[in-house]
């Protein structure tokens, strides 16, 4: 780990001893042993799955050509059996490591369905996310089956060579082979291209193994917060655990955070970042918070972004991206739209929310939401209907790429939380809402 410290302490908070630095440091370590440990266990329970997927596709007496996992209902059910078991066991091994942070009972009960809840993109919950990931492992371990049968191999050589290459599937010399021949496999049809993969290895080994690496130091790492949440803690600092270059750690890293802004740690896979959790100084740090948030608002370059507001209030405030700005300029029913999105931003703000207004044009496909709130993909949506909710919830969360939706209502109170109920439970996002006469800001 980096052993250089740079503290900008904020006015009304304690000073992280160097014991506090040292215990971070070593609680980093003892996160990241444990998600190796995991991704370990993983690694070889999709070894022996590997094997056990072999040993079936060798058993059917098929042309190498014409192999595939949906060729015969004895096999599909042969499969589906490994792959239920491999799906249980490794969910199983998952939530073990991604629990074992604390002995306490009532934090671990009050951590599990935050764990079952966590999902990537185009999945629902934890567990859909490992069955995507699972999807993709299967589909690579047909292709080597196939590409081993083509290569006339015994099952004992094949299972050998598809342990030893589950990594790198689409480069071994038996795969490159395969490609050039008439195939019924999915990915040697598709020459080892996975669509709507981005961002994801074109191993589904290692995708399995990584997100279980993940989820556990997301778990880990949340367990904290909510500990030093308990014992009254003020904020945390976040400093660099490498030397690694990493901008997006940077971002985050010798910056003071509010308790209020939740934990940002990791940042990303493999994330060796740590954070030094303080106290406040003084009885009513209300000043404290103040100097923090403001020096977060200024700490926004103005190449980049416009300071659109500051709560003196609550303490939050509103940046947007000159981006958005210009393209608000861009034409009446823009702008209209700008000034709508611009008040919900700032009765974030009034809430004490630290709001970054995000341009619309030129983002990451399927990255359409309006702001990032507390660092969180946020959609706008405001609506006097209640038919509107769960049609706009659903259109944040499946096509936008929003984590949470900020929602502005206005009419029957009760219908409309009936509404979000049913929101929630469909789609088990975040919701923020208001009603118009209020402007107190809720979450489900």
């Amino acid at each position: 780990m980096a052993d250089s410290i740079k503290i900008t302490l904020p006015q009304g908070y304690e000073p992280p001893t160097e014991e506090d630095i040292k215990k971070a440091k070593k609680w980093t370590l003892l996160r990241n042993e444990n998600a190796a440990r995991l991704s370990s266990l993983i690694e070889t329970r999709l070894q022996d799955a590997i094997r056990e997927l072999t040993q079936i596709g060798y058993k059917y007496n098929t042309k190498p050509e014409d192999f595939q996992f949906s060729q015969d209902k004895n096999l599909r059910e042969d499969v589906a059996a490994v792959m239920n078991d491999l799906e249980d066991d490794i969910m199983s091994l998952v939530e073990d490591y991604s629990l074992n942070e604390s002995d306490d009972e009532n934090r671990r009960s009050t951590l599990l369905p935050w764990l079952a809840a966590l999902h990537s993109k185009g999945t629902d919950n934890l567990r859909g996310t490992l069955h995507e990931r699972l999807r993709q492992f299967l589909f690579d371990t047909e292709a080597q089956i196939a590409a081993m049968k083509m290569a006339n191999y015994s099952q004992e050589k094949a299972i050998a060579r598809n342990i030893s290459t589950m990594h790198t599937v689409y480069a071994s010399p038996e795969m490159l082979a395969a490609f050039k021949k008439p195939s019924k496999a999915m990915y040697i049809q598709s020459k080892g291209v996975h669509e709507g993969n981005v961002g994801l290895s074109n191993s589904g080994a290692v995708n399995i193994e990584n997100f279980g690496d993940m989820t556990a130091r997301m778990a880990w790492s949340r367990s904290l917060y909510e500990g030093e949440k308990e014992e009254g803690k003020a904020g945390y600092f976040c400093f660099r655990g490498s030397t690694f270059p990493c901008a997006l750690c940077d971002d985050v890293c010798e910056v003071f955070h509010l308790m209020e802004e939740g934990m940002v740690l990791p940042v990303h896979g493999h994330c060796c970042c740590y954070a030094v959790f303080v106290n406040a100084d003084i009885q009513d740090n209300n000043i404290a918070k103040k100097d923090v948030a403001l020096a977060k608002y200024e700490s926004y370059p103005s190449k980049q972004w416009v300071h659109s507001y500051f709560s003196d209030e609550k303490n939050g405030f509103v940046v947007t991206e000159k981006e958005r700005v210009a393209e608000a300029d861009s034409s009446k029913n823009e702008k209209g739209k700008y000034n709508k999105e611009m008040n919900m931003c700032k009765v974030a703000a009034d809430n004490g929310f630290f709001v970054e207004y995000l341009h619309g044009n030129g983002r990451k496909s399927g990255e359409t939401y309006d702001i990032r709130l507390n660092s969180i993909p946020t959609d706008l949506k405001s609506t006097a209907s209640t038919g509107n909710v769960v049609k706009y919830v659903q259109k944040a969360y499946k096509e936008q790429g929003a984590q949470a939706v900020l929602l502005e209502l206005d009419g029957n109170h009760t219908e409309f939380y009936k509404k979000l109920n049913e929101a929630k439970r469909k789609y088990n996002i975040t919701l923020y809402f208001y009603f118009k006469d209020d402007k107190l800001i809720r979450k489900m």
